[in-house]
């Protein structure tokens, strides 16, 4: 699968870029065209860029709140001038009968037909998908999969070590903010979380095959934490699964000196991560959890949580992963 991602910089740059990251670890880095500093320099830029389309399974044209009114410096919109690049794009998509995905962020409408120069109307009759910023998260996994539902498209799995930037490019935009010092708080409304408690083990759950669960250490602005991982099961429930990980975070930053001193502001939350991947899949948000110890581990602490993860993916037989909010992954082992 070869994805051409068409935007305006000024409009959609940051989400753009968010989707391609995701993107890239799913198809591959050379699987993805998102932005002009992929151009091989001295080459003529429209004969390449229609060239990279050409070499494209799927044109993805991302949409924002300015896409279609955003004016250049003279006042006249970018759309109705012919050199316009996302007009470009768009019309060479067209030209070359490729599948073309508009996706609506920010809020944004598919715009109508007498709204667009004729040369790119054709587009407002291709299915659009919205990626919301509430549930950017299964919204994107939504788009991926209808990706692959295409007959014509070909995918591979990357190896792990891309997927980090994707669980993170994910987690930055989904309603659920983990805050790394301080409360846990929901990202809307800054009312706090309250959820379940995970299910106690008994026999309905299958305990997960231990892999190599070294501790892994990684760096939160600026401050050292550790990731150990205890353990992992998961058990079915309609259908999907419900997978629940053990991990202890120890806070490697060294107590205050003074006894009295009590500087929270280098306290660590318990859910200093940013999701669970399934064979490499991105899982949707946690949806109980239960803490050993305190929920704010101060420097030199440690607490242990365990957290529970609806899973789309059979984890019979995958590689189940915590993906740290510093970009590390704790392996957990095979189900």
């Amino acid at each position: 699968m070869r994805v051409f991602i068409s935007y305006r910089r000024s409009d959609t740059g940051g989400r753009a870029g968010r989707l391609s990251d995701v993107l890239a670890a799913r198809f591959g880095d050379d699987h993805v065209f998102h932005d002009v500093t992929t151009l091989t320099p001295g080459t003529d830029f429209d004969e390449q860029i229609d060239a990279t389309i050409a070499r494209c399974d799927a044109v993805l044209v991302v949409i924002g709140s300015r896409w279609l009114d955003e004016a250049d410096p003279t006042g006249v919109r970018r759309l109705d001038r012919a050199d316009d690049l996302v007009r470009h794009e768009v019309r060479t998509a067209l030209s070359q009968d490729k599948r073309i995905v508009p996706v609506l962020v920010d809020g944004a409408r598919l715009p109508t037909a007498p709204e667009l120069p004729d040369d790119i109307t054709p587009m407002v009759r291709r299915q659009a998908v919205a990626i919301r910023d509430e549930s950017w998260q299964q919204d994107v996994r939504e788009l991926i999969r209808g990706l692959e539902r295409d007959p014509s498209a070909r995918t591979r799995r990357r190896p792990i070590a891309y997927l980090a930037a994707a669980i993170l490019a994910i987690a930055a935009a989904t309603a659920m903010v983990i805050v790394v010092r301080g409360t846990i708080m929901d990202g809307d409304d800054d009312d706090e979380q309250h959820l379940a408690s995970c299910p106690a083990a008994d026999d309905r759950w299958i305990d997960v095959t231990p892999g190599a669960t070294s501790p892994v250490d990684v760096t939160i602005d600026d401050d050292a934490v550790r990731f150990e991982p205890q353990g992992a099961r998961y058990r079915s429930d309609d259908g999907d699964a419900l997978v629940v990980v053990e991990v202890a975070l120890t806070n490697l930053e060294e107590p205050a000196a003074d006894p009295e001193a009590d500087d929270r502001s280098v306290y660590l939350a318990t859910w200093t991560f940013d999701g669970l991947l399934v064979n490499g899949v991105p899982m949707r948000e946690v949806v109980c959890e239960r803490v050993t110890g305190d929920e704010l581990v101060a420097p030199g602490r440690r607490a242990i949580g365990e957290f529970g993860f609806d899973s789309e993916v059979d984890p019979a037989g995958a590689t189940i992963e915590l993906a740290t909010a510093g970009g590390g992954l704790v392996p957990f082992g095979t189900g």
